[in-house]
């Protein structure tokens, strides 16, 4: 008995400096899965886990806090034996009570073997641990909508004598995560739309530097993550949600694509989609949106072809825009029970929202005058100004007010723009007048030169000829 109490007082001397508690809970922490868990009513917390950094007594109270997650008291085991360092001795703790915040636990139980054999193990409660299995029957549980709502739950460890007296709480790893929470699906969109419309070709096709004169893709990529880190920092998800089915929604202007008047809504011949290497099908186009279905969980890419029946160019002249895109997973979560026998619930999810895709940009600057009034009575003044060293040539679009509801493109570049100033109200007002069949009105305009956008600016005025007053229309581009 001599030598295990010279033993004891040995190990006391040396965890004086550092007699503190350290609590940890196996794996780091859970990750819970947010779309997975919504039907769950509590969740269950992996091995909780307590190393003493004191020696304790009977009488001596431990507590388990917790903040993020509400406890269901009755999960909490009315007694827990402690593993001792001399695993001989017995520690034993029993529950004093339990509520949404903390467990509380009194000592109600400490001997020490006097074995022969243990003659060189010390009597000692520090580095004993006290855990909270995660078995089935033994794990702490908590309620769900908690844990959801704060999206991170801890726990922390506090020890005072049967007076009052805090007891091994000087030490910086009193806290540890149980859980957190995170978002199981997310999407991104990547290889967006760039095509050039090529106005040299009355932006019936895209320049050479596209992959084609006729194509352009873009690619919607979803992410089922069922793991978060890597390594030894690798966490998988719990209480995961199965993926049933995607849909991708890409967002433009695609009435260009409507060639046959005799059918209903916009032909999809010229919209294909790919998946895994393999094609899947298109299930709709509509002048605004491009829907596609894929059930995997694997990158879809879009493609638009814009070519007539001999593959060359379109049918309609191309407008400049900009794409965005929308995804949505179907899915069903884990069920209401933890060990995924629950009944299940279907729901959706929004992984991709009103994101950029892409755009059309033109080889060549591009200004819209949103006003032109013109007739016998309004002189037109109209200048285009080239600071850069590129001639290129001029082309043209218009609305009439009141009769059209479209752009109107006059198929052949009415003028070219030299580096300086140039007076292009002639070239542009007589093609309006001339493809029009008209001699007066007010017209929104359209022009785009093939030269650097930069370089590029529009003066556009008008003036009544009958009075001295001059209109100011603005000055565009550049």
């Amino acid at each position: 008995m001599f030598k295990k109490t010279l033993l004891a007082l040995a190990v006391a001397a040396t965890s004086t400096t550092a007699l503190a508690a350290d609590i940890k809970t196996e794996t780091a922490s859970k990750v819970i899965s947010l779309e997975g868990s919504a039907s769950l009513s509590t969740v269950k917390a992996s091995k909780i886990e307590v190393a003493l950094g004191a020696e304790y007594t009977v009488g001596d109270i431990l507590k388990f806090n917790f903040s993020g997650a509400d406890l269901d008291a009755d999960s909490a085991p009315i007694s827990i034996e402690a593993t001792m360092p001399n695993t001989n001795d017995t520690l034993v703790l029993g529950k004093l009570g339990a509520e949404a915040g903390v467990a509380t636990y009194r000592v109600t139980e400490l001997s020490y073997s006097d074995a022969a054999a243990d003659l060189t193990v010390a009597d000692t409660t520090v580095k004993a641990t006290v855990a909270f299995e995660d078995s089935a029957s033994t794990a702490l549980e908590f309620t769900a909508k908690s844990v959801l709502a704060s999206g991170n739950a801890t726990v922390t460890y506090s020890a005072e004598t049967s007076t009052g007296f805090e007891i091994d709480n000087g030490g910086s790893k009193l806290t540890a995560t149980i859980f957190t929470t995170g978002s199981q699906f997310s999407g991104s969109v990547s290889d967006k739309f760039d095509a050039v419309i090529n106005v040299n070709e009355q932006r019936l096709s895209f320049v050479e530097a596209n992959a084609t004169i006729v194509t352009d893709t873009v690619t919607l990529t979803p992410k089922n993550a069922t793991s978060t880190g890597t390594g030894s920092s690798l966490v998988n998800y719990v209480y995961i949600a199965t993926p049933t089915l995607y849909t991708y929604t890409v967002n433009g202007s695609f009435g260009f694509l409507d060639t046959d008047s005799t059918k209903d809504g916009v032909q999809t011949t010229k919209v294909t989609a790919t998946a895994g290497g393999s094609s899947i099908a298109v299930k709709s186009v509509s002048e605004t949106a491009i829907v596609v279905e894929h059930a995997d969980t694997e990158a879809v890419t879009v493609s638009i072809n814009i070519s007539d029946k001999d593959g060359l160019k379109s049918d309609m002249a191309l407008a400049t825009q900009s794409f965005t895109a929308d995804a949505v997973v179907a899915y069903t979560d884990h069920g209401t029970k933890e060990d995924g026998s629950g009944t299940s619930t279907k729901a959706t999810k929004t992984i991709v929202s009103g994101a950029d895709a892409g755009e059309w940009t033109l080889n060549g600057a591009n200004v819209m005058i949103p006003y032109m009034p013109f007739g016998d009575n309004t002189a037109v003044i109209m200048r285009a100004t080239n600071v850069g060293t590129q001639t290129g040539d001029l082309t043209v679009r218009y609305m009439l007010e009141g009769v059209d509801t479209a752009w109107n493109t006059i198929e052949v570049a009415v003028s070219t723009i030299t580096p300086g100033v140039n007076n292009i109200r002639d070239a542009v007002m007589d093609a309006i007048k001339s493809d029009a069949g008209v001699t007066s009105g007010k017209v929104a305009i359209d022009l785009t030169v093939n030269a650097p956008a930069d370089d590029i600016k529009v003066y556009a005025a008008y003036k009544v000829v009958t009075e001295q007053d001059r209109g100011f229309v603005g000055i565009f581009g550049g």
